[in-house]
């Protein structure tokens, strides 16, 4: 390719950005970190930037167990998911990771509680 073809290419990507190489965004998080309910949510939801696919999904309760969840949908760049059983009064940790288009990894964690507790503090993971 001539130098030509290079700094054409190169304004191209000045003028163009390409969004496909940046990483998903975490838009929105149900419950968000630190949130005190009263009772268990009926559902849970991230909402990302641009189209995800599942790595994991967890909600682990005070004592570190994992909780088993129901069907995952994703849909419109948002996760959407219940555990199988409703949670009791307890502190939990909602733990995910998912991959973006851009082949890179995302990660989060929020913590929250059922009843009159106070959340933990969630475990940031890259």
């Amino acid at each position: 390719m001539s130098i030509r073809g290079l700094i054409c290419l190169g304004l191209l990507g000045i003028i163009f950005p390409m969004n496909v190489l940046s990483h998903a965004e975490i838009l929105s998080v149900f419950p968000e970190n630190g949130s005190m309910m009263e009772n268990p949510p009926e559902k849970f939801s991230v909402k990302f930037s641009e189209p995800v696919s599942v790595i994991r999904i967890q909600i682990l309760d005070g004592n570190r167990q994992i909780l088993e969840l129901g069907n995952v949908s994703n849909q419109d760049n948002v996760l959407t998911f219940l555990p199988l059983t409703p949670l009791p009064q307890g502190q939990y940790l909602l733990s995910f990771r998912v991959l973006s288009l851009d082949a890179h990894a995302v990660s989060g964690s929020v913590g929250f509680s059922v009843g009159n507790l106070p959340p933990p503090l969630p475990e940031f993971s890259q």
